[in-house]
């Protein structure tokens, strides 16, 4: 009959301890590399200018802890996924708008109401862009 190493770095009296020590260590090593992989993930969005919000890094440490999945954290990205064009329409009205307000003029209701329209996805920019054109001077 084989002895297991713990017993025989140990001994049998002390095997319970042993096994719980190489747990312990196992579980530091996979939180060590959980780490690992998720600053190098934080270093390349860095560089491209993107930090996570705060729902997402408690989302990150929790998947360092061991307490989330990669599917969780799947999940969260195409929750942000399916809402970053919509963010990027409405970032594009938002400047738009300012430089409207800038030039010293308002958009009419007709083209705010065509802008949501294009901030919720209802219509593409050809079709915004085809029903404010004959708009611009109204605005």
């Amino acid at each position: 009959m084989s002895k297991s190493l713990e017993e025989l770095l140990f001994g049998a009296e002390n095997q319970a301890a042993a096994s719980d020590a190489v747990s312990c260590a196992a579980d530091r090593a996979a939180e060590n590399e959980r780490r690992r992989r998720v600053e190098a993930m934080q270093a390349n969005f860095a560089q491209e200018g993107m930090h996570p919000d705060a729902e997402h890094a408690v989302l990150l440490e929790r998947y360092i802890a061991g307490t989330a999945t990669l599917s969780d954290l799947l999940e969260h990205a195409r929750k942000y996924a399916a809402t970053a064009q919509l963010r990027a329409r409405d970032d594009a009205i938002r400047a738009s708008r300012a430089t409207v307000v800038l030039e010293g003029d308002r958009p009419s209701a007709f083209v705010e109401e065509v802008a949501l329209r294009y901030v919720l996805g209802e219509i593409g920019i050809e079709k915004f862009l085809e029903l404010i054109g004959g708009s611009m001077d109204e605005r």
